[in-house]
């Protein structure tokens, strides 16, 4: 279902950039957080040791326009500098970006990606 809206997202900004929404600046911005859901009902008390469930969702973010591109849904128990987790929300992100600013580059890939202390890792946003 995600991989139908990308293309229709990327359509849309790229809408609204051609009137005057663009960033100046494409910088990706990571960030984990933290999620608890609570149960429905008292009986289906299960899960985490609060009795709900907890999530560690990724998201990427356009840094100066705060635009949300792309997020993934994680155990509560992913680490927020879990680098596998941000390539993939990265790739995400990059194909959220309207054809028309994609560019192909020779060399290797060049990225500017933020985040946040916990959330910073060695690994890349790859090609």
């Amino acid at each position: 279902m995600l991989e139908r809206l990308r293309p229709a997202h990327a359509r849309a900004r790229e809408r609204a950039w051609e009137r005057g929404a663009k960033p100046e600046r494409l910088v990706f911005y990571l960030d984990a957080t933290a999620d608890h859901q609570p149960p429905p009902t008292r009986s289906a008390r299960r899960g985490d040791y609060k009795g709900g469930f907890d999530f560690h969702s990724m998201l990427c973010h356009l840094d100066e326009s705060e635009e949300g591109l792309a997020g993934i849904l994680r155990p509560g128990t992913a680490g927020a500098n879990t680098a596998v987790d941000q390539v993939d929300c990265c790739i995400h992100g990059r194909s959220e970006r309207p054809p028309a600013y994609r560019r192909e580059v020779s060399g290797p890939p060049r990225r500017l990606v933020g985040a946040q202390g916990p959330c910073r890792t060695s690994g890349s946003c790859g090609p």
